[in-house]
């Protein structure tokens, strides 16, 4: 629960500028590392007593870092490879600033669909104890 909070509170220090550039008060962008404190608290204490929870947010957390890898894999190669072709520095960022975040929601994607295959199992089964539950109680 509290290595959860810690994380939460971790990324929201770093979403801090974010909330200046659109133009929070000023209040709020200084607490937004509070409230990332106690929403990932809230997370922690789900996690901790909800397995199904736990595996939402671990789902959650998966395929959000499978696009960051994703991301990183074509900064490395599409950057590097454009790079080493001899392309202008000014092209390779005019052709970064689409591919990093198409790469980026192209990996979230990949990992929704093992999400959406989580979830499907998951309601397959609770089907399968309802309906033997249904067949057991009629005569």
């Amino acid at each position: 629960m509290l290595l959860m909070g810690v994380l939460i509170w971790w990324i929201s220090f770093w979403a801090t500028p974010f909330g200046i550039s659109w133009e929070f008060e000023e209040s709020t962008v200084n607490r937004l590392p509070l409230y990332g404190f106690f929403v990932g608290m809230t997370l922690g204490l789900g996690m901790g007593l909800s397995a199904s929870f736990r595996q939402v947010i671990l789902g959650v957390l998966g395929f959000t870092a499978f696009g960051g890898f994703l991301w990183l894999l074509s900064v490395i190669f599409v950057g590097g490879g454009l790079i080493l072709i001899g392309l202008s520095e000014d092209t390779v960022d005019q052709v970064m600033d689409w591919v990093g975040p198409a790469a980026f929601l192209l990996g979230i994607a990949m990992g929704g669909v093992v999400a959406v295959a989580m979830t499907q199992d998951k309601l397959d089964a609770l089907l399968a104890r309802l309906r033997a539950k249904q067949r057991e109680k009629q005569p």
